[in-house]
């Protein structure tokens, strides 16, 4: 209420409804988009994940094969990570393939950082790094 030389000037209802919008407006607004960036890096970390899942499957797939080199798997890894624009990742083949004999196990590892491979930059999944990891019998 505003008082205008003895007068009592009463604001209409809806000046008080809009500030009342606002205020809600401004509690809720940061909520709804904490909930969807949320959603946006976790999506992308399991995107990254199973990135590198793919990448780690297919190169044990070349190391089972006879002839190939850690060269090749390394390769064939390489390809896929960098077609999905993977940075900072490392892969490590063991044993070497060249060394496989028939029954022995190999174990291809690919690891890249969450952060740096995030749309957000991991405001979410930061200190998160992630490894994908297949093992498969050779058959040799």
């Amino acid at each position: 209420m505003v008082f205008h030389s003895k007068k009592l000037v009463q604001k209409p209802k809806t000046q008080i409804k809009r500030g009342a919008v606002i205020i809600e407006f401004a509690i809720v607004c940061p909520l709804i988009l904490l909930i969807v960036f949320g959603t946006v890096d976790i999506c992308s970390f399991y995107y990254l994940k199973q990135t590198m899942k793919i990448a780690s499957y297919e190169a044990t797939r070349i190391a089972v094969i006879a002839g190939s080199t850690t060269s090749l798997v390394e390769t064939q890894a390489k390809m896929l990570l960098d077609a999905s624009k993977v940075k900072g990742y490392a892969i490590t083949v063991t044993p070497s393939p060249e060394s496989l004999k028939r029954g022995d196990f190999v174990t291809v590892r690919v690891t890249a950082p969450g952060g740096s491979n995030l749309p957000l930059k991991g405001w979410f999944c930061s200190s998160q790094s992630t490894f994908a990891q297949t093992s498969m019998m050779s058959d040799r």
